[in-house]
């Protein structure tokens, strides 16, 4: 089996230079050329695909991977990646950094997920009780998009439709016996990679008759027996993009923990499951650093979940032997107080009190099923 650890890497942020040159200050490797800026080696080796510039305040930037006139140049505005949208600063004196957090963008508000990479946030209520919609718009107390006309960031004109976004989520929040409600995406005929394996695993592993519940329990024990940690790439500082999100994780069997976060929303959104994403920070065997778990909702109330933890190294060894049959049982729909002891985060609501699908719970369904 594969496993892993109790290590944790700070995601980091895009924030904004303000200056007022016409092209960003960026480090000798970056070059302007006819169609754009492009990143080199010194031996003239020209990057593609993400690229975080460590010269550059360690920014993030996507760097078009495919061959022709635009191999290699900095992306900017909306990108929609592995099935998640992602926004490239348009401004002059900071273009193309990816941003991160509250962003105003042709006068609507989108919430960039910093724990999930970058992502834009869908169909959730966020830690602090900001409501966005399918379009990841934020939206008021009726679900009207919030819209000020001319504020923001120029979009650059891309036309996007983020309802085809992996990250939808549904309102099923009662652990009641009865066919899951089926995501967005379900039935689109062009599915993403990440969208296959979720589908794929909603059809091998989850049937109609099973409790909310049953059907997170299934999705821990997948993850925890097929994903690894990508410790190797914590220790060097060398952790790729697709390792913060479900691609690492269910294509490449590796993420850090906004991966783990992002595959537990997907599957469990594939599953009809009510969830949303914690950003905050865990107190690992280094100390205090940036983390991410989920909450999710059954039977009306709110539990935490953190498959990261629930999945650790052992002794420096991955093979920690927990997946299918055999849970940690830690960090498994606990409450707000168990979860302070190592974890900590500012947005309170929705609170965790709850027990009745605890650890105890947990403990007597794994008994009853193997």
């Amino acid at each position: 089996m594969k496993k892993r650890k109790f290590y944790f890497r700070t995601l980091v942020g895009a924030g904004l230079i303000a200056a007022a040159a016409a092209f960003p200050a960026f480090a000798d490797n970056w070059i302007h050329q006819e169609n754009g800026w492009v990143c080199k080696t010194a031996d003239g080796y020209m990057q593609t695909g993400w690229y975080q510039d460590k010269n550059n305040g360690g920014k993030w930037y996507y760097l078009w991977p495919e061959a022709g006139n635009r191999l290699g140049c900095m992306q900017t505005g909306w990108l929609q990646k592995d099935g998640k949208w992602y926004f490239f600063d348009t401004r002059s004196g900071s273009s193309g950094a990816m941003l991160t957090g509250w962003q105003w963008i042709d006068g609507k508000c989108y919430y960039l997920d910093p724990a999930a990479g970058g992502a834009m946030a869908i169909s959730n209520t966020l830690s602090d009780g900001s409501r966005v919609g399918s379009d990841g718009t934020w939206v008021d107390g009726s679900g009207n998009a919030v819209y000020q006309a001319g504020k923001g960031i120029p979009g650059s004109g891309n036309t996007v439709n983020f309802n085809t976004n992996t990250n939808t989520s549904q309102n099923q929040s009662s652990d009641t016996s009865k066919k899951s409600k089926r995501p967005a995406w379900w039935d689109n005929e062009n599915l993403t990679e990440v969208q296959k394996v979720a589908k794929d695993f909603v059809n091998n592993y989850i049937a109609d008759d099973m409790t909310d519940f049953e059907k997170e329990m299934e999705i821990i024990q997948y993850m925890v027996q097929n994903i690894t940690y990508d410790y190797d790439n914590f220790l060097e500082g060398t952790v790729p993009g697709t390792s913060y999100g479900t691609t690492g994780a269910l294509l490449y069997g590796t993420a850090v923990c906004a991966g783990y976060t992002d595959t537990f929303t997907l599957l469990a959104d594939a599953c009809g499951l009510e969830t949303m994403e914690v950003s905050g920070e865990g107190n690992g065997v280094g100390g205090w650093g940036g983390h991410a778990w989920n909450k999710i909702k059954l039977d009306g109330e709110w539990y935490h979940v953190d498959v990261t933890w629930e999945d650790p190294i052992m002794n420096g060894d991955p093979e920690n032997g927990y997946g299918y049959g055999n849970l940690r049982n830690e960090y498994i729909n606990i409450t707000d107080s168990k979860m302070a002891k190592d974890h900590r985060w500012t947005a309170k609501e929705p609170v965790c009190k709850a027990t009745k699908y605890g650890r105890s719970a947990v403990s007597k369904y794994m008994k009853k099923r193997y």
